[in-house]
């Protein structure tokens, strides 16, 4: 009966912030920077938080921060609304939502 946001985006891995192993098809992104600082600044807090937090790049560039990435679309929706209602992650609309990569880096 509840809809999750998912959008289909080409980015690649941030680096330094992740491996391919934590990247997985579907990711729970929290927010997005302009500028690498923020995004890793916001990265290394949320893994302060017990997150497996990593940081992924559109061409423009544009920094996504991913709380959390799962394999399969059900794993992700459960983390979807944990997240949501985690009072210790500051959200702003658009976020949460879920991205689903073009292809997965290193694939």
């Amino acid at each position: 009966t509840d809809s999750i946001p998912l959008s289909t985006v080409n980015v690649r891995l941030t680096e330094g912030c992740g491996t391919h192993e934590q990247f997985k098809p579907y990711s729970i992104v929290v927010n997005q920077f302009k500028q690498v600082f923020n995004a890793k600044s916001l990265m290394n807090r949320l893994r302060d938080n017990g997150h497996n937090a990593i940081v992924v790049e559109t061409a423009e560039p544009l920094y996504y921060v991913i709380a959390g990435s799962y394999e399969t679309a059900e794993e992700a929706a459960a983390a979807y609304h944990k997240i949501k209602s985690d009072k210790n992650i500051v959200l702003k609309e658009p976020f949460p939502w879920i991205l689903r990569p073009v292809r997965l880096p290193g694939k």
